[in-house]
């Protein structure tokens, strides 16, 4: 699945968890989704753009572990909802000895 259309008119959703959807990209549909208090996006290696999130000042917690969103966006998106924790794990690839 690339994209959520389908859940646009999910109004009182308040939490979705799409955990490895390796194909997603586009989550621009969330952005009417008033209630939605959790997102879970860990390992959509796919997912770049958060944008549509900053209008759901309910969110209370965004995973975006292991995925393609630009720290500068994760930035703006901070900013835009300051009381949202934001995790982003950024794996280390350097090599341990």
């Amino acid at each position: 699945m690339s994209s959520l259309d389908g859940l646009a008119k999910a109004r009182q959703l308040e939490q979705l968890t799409l955990t490895g959807n390796e194909q997603l990209t586009d989550i621009s549909a969330l952005v009417g989704l008033k209630l939605l208090q959790n997102v879970d996006f860990a390992h959509c290696k796919k997912l770049t753009d958060v944008s549509p999130l900053t209008p759901v000042k309910q969110l209370q917690l965004i995973q975006l572990a292991d995925t393609k969103v630009s720290a500068a966006d994760i930035k703006t998106l901070q900013k835009a909802l300051p009381k949202t924790i934001i995790v982003q794990v950024v794996e280390d690839s350097s090599p341990s000895y």
